[in-house]
């Protein structure tokens, strides 16, 4: 899978994130999530396929990451492939939390803590 990415930035506004979550063209999930947590556990070929989509969502958030340290968003303490997988986690936990307790308020503070602990 290619490294390359679609997006070079980090949305500064936590609502961002949490309006994807509760876009209602995706009303059904992320396929990603729903096929790991439905699917991955009893279907190798989910398995594989799904992890690969993680590693492409960790590499756009890795290179989101170090463009925000090349502009002085971020600073150069932050290690990017810590912090994409932590990014990569948050964004997982969101789409699995907006299905059992979709509370745009708590989702939002959640992001809102994660971009403020990146920026300190």
């Amino acid at each position: 899978m290619s490294n390359s990415v679609s997006f070079e930035r980090l949305p500064s506004d936590p609502a961002v994130f949490v309006w994807y979550v509760f876009d209602p063209s995706a009303i059904k999930g992320c396929l990603v999530t729903n096929s790991i947590t439905e699917r991955a556990l009893f279907d190798d070929r989910v398995r594989a396929l799904t992890a690969q989509s993680l590693d492409y969502m960790q590499a756009a958030f890795v290179a989101a990451l170090k463009n925000a340290q090349r502009l002085g968003e971020i600073g150069k303490d932050k290690d990017p492939v810590l912090w994409g997988a932590l990014l990569l986690n948050c964004a997982q936990g969101l789409f699995v939390m907006s299905r059992i307790r979709p509370d745009r308020k708590t989702l939002t503070s959640s992001v809102n803590h994660v971009l403020t602990l990146l920026k300190s």
